[in-house]
């Protein structure tokens, strides 16, 4: 089985903690995580204040070329007790649909778009990777079938 790409997207305060947990174990898979954001050097409770406009810039671009480079987008959610972040993953989760990717959500809904049937919604992470096992597998029973000779 082929390793799919994945993209994680999660509140920036997590990058050191739960997301990277998350990047972990969908390595340790045997899946590869495109989500260059989580090895950023900017404190986990950067403001949008504590970098420039270029800085921005180029991060937010780099993170839409990380999704292009995915098979998969994986959202990160916040329990509805918890404060909510910027939101920045809700943008993310919008161009990862648009771009027609595989789109699963790690916790509760957030919003009307996650209620989509193309919107898989996992409990916990066993079920994000059994989700990419699952996947991969069928892309490559697809590629077996549909090779041409």
């Amino acid at each position: 089985m082929p390793p799919l790409k994945v993209y994680i997207a999660a509140p920036f305060s997590w990058k050191n903690t739960t997301a990277l947990e998350v990047n972990d174990r969908i390595n340790e898979a045997g899946h590869i995580v495109t989500s260059s954001w989580l090895a950023e050097t900017l404190n986990p409770n950067a403001t949008l204040e504590d970098a420039g406009e270029s800085y921005w810039r180029q991060v937010s671009q780099q993170d839409l070329d990380d999704i292009d480079a995915a098979d998969v987008f994986v959202l990160m959610t916040i329990p509805p007790d918890q404060a909510k972040p910027r939101g920045g993953r809700h943008v993310e989760f919008g161009y990862a649909m648009a771009k027609k990717k595989f789109l699963l959500i790690l916790g509760p809904r957030e919003n009307i778009f996650h209620y989509l049937p193309r919107v898989c919604v996992c409990e916990d992470i066993r079920d994000v990777v059994t989700n990419l096992n699952a996947i991969a597998t069928a892309q490559n029973l697809l590629g077996m079938y549909c090779e041409k000779d």
